[in-house]
């Protein structure tokens, strides 16, 4: 056999090897894919994270895990001490991002600190605003029901987003004479954390968005319950119109207007904290809003410490804490660090948790790839 014959073989064998050796390699991490994050001592922040994956809360530090099946996580903490325990170890917690909010105090304490001034301006920027604490500013002008701020009076189109802000209110009678406020040309939609759906679709309304909730199953991660979703009128529709890239996946938070349940006691979500209430407020106050129950999971990290670094890893994790099904659903991890270390000793955090290559897996990446594939070719709309 000629030489070049037989060289061109080989280069030809070689050249299979690579193609498969380089499509196992794209098929496996396509199909368990990883996720990571890195927090850096000192880094400045150049843009606003909509949903952050990790961070500093106090002092614990928390990750959050996209994926609903058996994982390993892994976190690496480069110290600047050389001061640390032989056997260096860390607790964690499992539990949902809400629960690991600061309590900001009583529902009172918020109402307290939610200005006329406040609400008014909130409103007009676009901002998350409270009206359930300002009964008193609701009025009517012939068919109108309107909310009167200190300058400008804002329309609530539909009796039903009236009654989500004023349970117990009726519709006031109609005045004798306007108001002399500047009509708004913004009007009162249903609050935050409201679950709404248009007959095609479940939405939960966050910072004044429509954000789709992608399947039954991440609406049952959050601990949402079918019977707490309000169906929107065609008026309602046509002011709440979903923009595109508002999805809520399994590795959302829960937005504000969320009302928390944790060992027996409640708390309203609002702007990164949590306020305490009672069951007789939440039906005062807010009979609309969702209440989902947050469980804990004590957890044991196998740690290893080398030098200047600690890495702690979880094994066989999984966010849904009775699977197969999806709620209770903990996809954050605290990370007790500051037991070890103090955080003014931490460099750099890295961490990366990586999907379990089992059968259960495979299939429901076998499943999104299938969906995948229907959808974009046009098979299914």
């Amino acid at each position: 056999m000629p030489l070049n014959t037989k060289l061109n073989k080989w280069i030809l064998f070689f050249l299979i090897v690579l193609i498969i050796f380089t499509g196992s390699y794209y098929i496996y991490f396509k199909f368990f894919p990883s996720q990571s994050g890195k927090w850096i001592k000192n880094l400045p922040v150049t843009e606003e994270i909509a949903m952050p994956t990790s961070g500093w809360e106090n002092d614990v530090f928390w990750t959050t895990l996209d994926f609903p099946g058996e994982q390993s996580i892994c976190l690496k903490v480069k110290t600047r001490t050389n001061d640390l325990p032989v056997s260096a170890s860390l607790s964690a917690v499992q539990t949902s991002r809400a629960a690991l909010y600061p309590t900001g105090g009583t529902i009172n304490d918020l109402f307290l600190n939610n200005s006329l001034a406040a609400v008014e301006e909130n409103i007009i920027l676009g901002k998350p605003f409270l009206l359930n604490n300002w009964p008193d500013r609701v009025t009517r002008e012939g068919k109108d029901i309107l909310f009167r701020g200190t300058k400008d009076k804002f329309l609530i189109p539909t009796k039903r987003i009236f009654s989500t802000y004023f349970p117990q209110l009726e519709i006031p009678p109609s005045a004798e004479g306007n108001s002399p406020l500047y009509y708004s040309n913004v009007i009162i939609n249903y609050p935050e954390g409201v679950l709404l759906s248009d007959g095609k679709g479940v939405f939960v309304i966050s910072g004044r968005q429509l954000f789709l909730i992608k399947s039954p199953q991440i609406f049952e991660s959050l601990g949402y319950k079918w019977e707490d979703i309000r169906q929107m009128n065609e008026f309602e529709q046509r002011k709440n119109q979903h923009k595109q890239g508002n999805l809520f996946d399994f590795e959302s938070y829960h937005p504000n207007g969320t009302i928390i349940e944790k060992n027996g006691e409640y708390f309203f979500v609002w702007l990164n904290k949590k306020y305490s209430l009672s069951r007789e407020e939440i039906t005062k106050y807010f009979p609309a809003q969702p209440v989902v129950a947050v469980k804990e999971k004590p957890l044991k990290p196998d740690c290893k410490e080398n030098r200047k670094v600690i890495t702690c890893c979880l094994s066989n994790l999984d966010p849904r804490l009775q699977p197969p099904a999806y709620f209770p659903f903990s996809n954050t991890i605290v990370w007790n660090i500051s037991q070890t270390v103090a955080q003014k000793d931490i460099e750099q955090i890295n961490w990366q948790s990586q999907i379990a290559p089992n059968k259960e897996n495979v299939l429901r990446r076998i499943g999104s790839l299938k969906n995948y594939l229907f959808y974009t070719l046009g098979f299914a709309k």
